[in-house]
């Protein structure tokens, strides 16, 4: 999986987000371990630059902003840039680095984005010096010094636009095959170069130094062309998926991935949005949730400690106890000890001039009475058992202390996850029932329930509506709204999607005929002493007749990624992908797992089961899938 921007990317991102945050007043800043968020207002909208360091860099409405304690470079960066323009967007060197130009109060400030060695934000005033880092560093040839001038990183070989005088002396003398030659040596990354390769129609794996000038001359076109066309605006951002997840992404379709899956964008920076997103929802909460963790794992030792606190005194307190009740029950023998006797106890009295031990666990100053001493042993049991309780309550506390982390934890999950997420898709009013819209663009309403045609029939059905019914018992209510204007294709539609929603699926039928009637055709209103049940009415007059047969496609909008269900006719042209099905003896539940499978090996979503159960009208069989091509 692709897992940050590379050199063309950039480009990209800096052609579209240029227009957008040039004019642009900073107002806030926000930092939560590597992910930053700039807030601008412009043009009456507020927007936010979302930065993961070393990662990538997007533009969003999307407010992910936690009102913590920032850091000490978050301050920084809010002292110097807070109130200030934005003054440019650019790509400085034909490499992973960015630069947002602001002026601020008079002054003139860069931030810069490096996106190699695991990334880094740099803060320089007007002569380069540098203000502040996300991290200050010191390689063999790149230091980022507070105070120092800063300079770019060196690049990893030539400008991947440079002459082609120096692409002919590179691969004339260069030892790695093409695709590494312009991986290394041409600042491209591992996947740049392949479909450089593609494009040019120069075979990836052989040696640089054995192509012909004309195939370097090829390789150097299609390098300038990609970045030219990027630089110009010209888009067409993709997601490309593999084995149902998310695999790379682009601004331009790449032909080394025509054979998967592929979600297209209108922008760039929406692209990156949805791409990216898990990974700063994994990176928000990490940061979060390792300060719970760290808090979580002190509880949890102190909760060992106090749970053996409480074992080691209930311990002593038992063994403590059990000695005074064996003295209690031969008190007369401890008295004759005291008195000097010899006699036979079960305990170790140890008696020294005025001073006598009993079993180490207590003193006592003769003389004293053999009773005074049982009560003072049963006193010491008693102060264990005190400890234990007193241990016993401080456990509770903290356990309880240990739930309540817990809750926040799940609930910082939750929230963040929620943050990021995208708008649901709005309910419209006819997904309640059956639906489809035709080839036409007429929208289709079925009932699925009795009670659901009674409802289409009392409320729905309007004057300039076509009302549908298989010709059998157990059939949907059809409504093709505004049908008296819609043409035979839409007609036909409907009827097919009355008939496959019947009783005749999983009775088995191919085909069926199907009447349909205008509005003022029907009725809720039974003949004189007679009455209609729910889901009942009457149809007065010529009834049109249609023979279809008994098929529907299952697929997934190519616009909204939500499930859609009707004719192939209808279904094809507005489906990213679908499956087509005719009444069978496949289980209608297994026909759901297959079909679940491949909707999201070919989109990357996920699906629920049970809404692509409903779609389906009884047991089947598959005779088609379809996936888009692109």
């Amino acid at each position: 999986m692709k897992r940050e921007m590379n050199v063309l990317d950039i480009a990209a991102f800096v052609a579209e987000a240029g227009r957008l945050v040039r004019g642009a007043r900073i107002s806030n800043i926000y930092h939560l371990d590597k992910v930053f968020l700039l807030k601008l207002r412009a043009r009456g909208s507020t927007f936010f630059i979302l930065v993961k360091v070393g990662s990538f860099i997007t533009i969003t409405e999307k407010d992910i902003a936690e009102k913590t304690e920032p850091s000490l470079f978050c301050r920084l960066l809010r002292k110097h840039l807070r109130g200030g323009i934005v003054e440019d967007l650019k790509q400085p060197v034909e490499d992973r680095v960015l630069e947002l130009l602001v002026s601020v109060r008079g002054s003139k400030k860069s931030l810069v984005f490096e996106f190699m060695r695991g990334g880094n934000i740099i803060l320089v005033d007007d002569t380069r010096r540098v203000l502040a880092a996300y991290k200050y560093v010191e390689y063999r040839d790149h230091k980022v010094k507070a105070g120092a001038q800063y300079s770019y990183p060196p690049m990893r070989g030539k400008c991947p636009t440079s002459p082609l005088e120096e692409y002919l002396e590179v691969f004339s003398s260069s030892e790695f095959s093409t695709v590494k030659t312009l991986a290394l040596l041409f600042n491209l990354s591992g996947e740049l170069a392949e479909e450089v390769c593609k494009r040019a129609g120069v075979d990836k794996k052989i040696k640089a130094r054995e192509l012909s000038s004309e195939e370097v001359l090829k390789i150097h076109t299609v390098v300038n062309q990609l970045f030219s066309s990027v630089r110009q605006g010209s888009l067409s951002p993709r997601i490309y998926f593999k084995a149902g997840g998310k695999y790379s992404f682009s601004p331009i379709p790449m032909l080394i991935y025509e054979n998967l899956t592929t979600r297209e964008y209108s922008e760039f920076s929406k692209l990156l949005y949805e791409y990216f997103k898990d990974s700063v929802v994994e990176t928000l909460s990490e940061s979060k949730l390792k300060r719970i963790n760290e808090t979580k794992r002190r509880l949890e030792a102190s909760i060992k400690q106090v749970e053996k606190a409480i074992r080691e005194n209930r311990k002593k307190a038992e063994r403590i106890e059990a000695i005074a009740k064996t003295l209690l029950s031969q008190i007369h023998l401890l008295s004759k000890a005291l008195a000097g006797e010899e006699v036979d106890l079960p305990v170790s009295i140890k008696i020294s001039g005025r001073k006598i031990v009993v079993c180490g666990i207590v003193e006592a100053t003769l003389p004293t009475t053999s009773g005074k001493i049982v009560e003072k042993i049963f006193e010491r049991a008693k102060e264990y058992k005190r400890k234990a309780q007193v241990a016993e309550e401080r456990l509770l506390e903290l356990k309880q202390r240990l739930k309540e982390l817990e809750n926040q934890r799940k609930i910082l999950i939750k929230k963040t996850e929620s943050t990021l997420k995208k708008p649901s898709r709005k309910t419209m009013w006819y997904e309640q029932f059956l639906w489809f819209f035709t080839s036409e663009n007429f929208l289709v309403i079925g009932g699925k329930t009795a009670s659901q045609n009674e409802v289409l029939v009392r409320k729905y059905l309007q004057k300039g509506d076509l009302f549908f019914h298989a010709d059998i018992h157990g059939a949907p209510v059809v409504i093709l709204k505004n049908g008296e204007k819609a043409g035979e294709a839409s007609i036909r539609e409907a009827a097919e999607f009355a008939a496959s929603y019947s009783r005749a699926w999983t009775m088995g039928f191919s085909s069926i005929e199907v009447y349909y009637v205008k509005a003022d055709q029907v009725s809720k209103t039974p003949p004189s002493g007679e009455y209609l049940s729910k889901g009942a009415f009457m149809v007065r007059g010529k009834r049109n007749y249609l023979k279809v047969e008994l098929k529907i496609a299952i697929g997934v909008d190519k616009n909204t990624l939500s499930l859609i269900a009707g004719p192939v006719s209808a279904i094809a042209p507005r489906a990213h992908c679908y499956v087509i099905i005719v009444p069978g003896r496949l289980d209608k539940n297994l026909i759901t797992k297959k079909l679940k499978k491949f909707f999201e090996e070919s989109t990357g979503q996920k699906f629920d089961l049970n809404n692509i159960l409903k779609m389906i009208p009884g047991n089947s069989s598959i005779i088609r899938k379809i996936l888009e091509k692109r």
